[in-house]
């Protein structure tokens, strides 16, 4: 393979096709998490909503929830939120401490 002067070597071109390869790629990994996750039983905006009390959550605490974790929308457009809010670094709230994620991921990953 000769080289064309002023092109891309090979080296280049071969890291322009990956790199053009990357983003489809996680896009479509990362949406197929996103269903799959989707799949689960149970309704998580109930088991939200019920954290620390000792009673069933009312139907009020339940609309509520579905609002706070975004599940009233088409699941289309959680995807789509998910993805942009992702792409800026926000990971959104634990489910069990109800902090943000991206603090929890720092404060568990911190090199010592």
């Amino acid at each position: 393979m000769s080289r064309r002067p002023g092109g891309p070597s090979p080296l280049q071109r071969y890291v322009r096709r990956r790199l053009a390869v990357l983003l489809p790629t996680l896009l479509g990994m990362s949406f197929l998490v996103f269903s799959v996750a989707s799949l689960t039983p149970g309704d998580p905006a109930e088991e939200y909503a019920q954290r620390g009390k000792d009673r069933p959550p009312t139907v009020a605490e339940l609309a509520q929830a579905r609002h706070e974790l975004r599940l009233d929308r088409p699941f289309v457009v959680q995807y789509v939120a998910w993805v942009g809010h992702a792409v800026r670094g926000d990971l959104g709230k634990s489910f069990f401490t109800r902090r943000p994620v991206a603090a929890e991921l720092r404060h568990r990953i911190v090199y010592k």
